[in-house]
C-alpha cells in the first residue's frame, strides 16, 4: 500500500521537475538546464517505473478482493447470515 503513495508522490515531483526545465529553456535548449535537474528527472522517471509495477499489483490485488468480497456479503446479506 505504501507503494502507491510513493508512486503518487513520485509522479508529482517529476511534473514539478518537468515545469522546471521548461521556465529554465525547455526541452529543446538542453545546453541552459543544470546537468542536476536533468539527472534529477532521469532518477525520478525511474522512480516512477519502479513504484508504477509495485502500486499497480496492489491496486490489481485489492480490485479482485472487492470484486470476490461484495458479492459474497450481498449473497450473505440475503441467506440471512448477517
Amino acid at each position: 500500500m505504501i507503494s502507491i503513495i510513493h508512486w503518487i508522490s513520485a509522479k508529482r515531483r517529476l511534473t514539478e521537475v518537468q515545469k522546471t526545465i521548461i521556465m529554465l529553456g525547455g526541452e529543446h535548449d538542453v545546453s541552459e538546464v543544470p546537468v542536476q535537474i536533468l539527472a534529477q528527472r532521469e532518477m525520478i522517471m525511474r522512480e516512477v517505473n519502479y513504484y508504477e509495477t509495485s502500486a499497480l499489483t496492489w491496486i490489481c490485488i485489492m480490485g479482485a478482493l472487492v470484486i470476490i468480497a461484495v458479492p459474497t456479503l450481498v449473497l450473505m446479506h440475503k441467506s440471512g447470515v448477517f
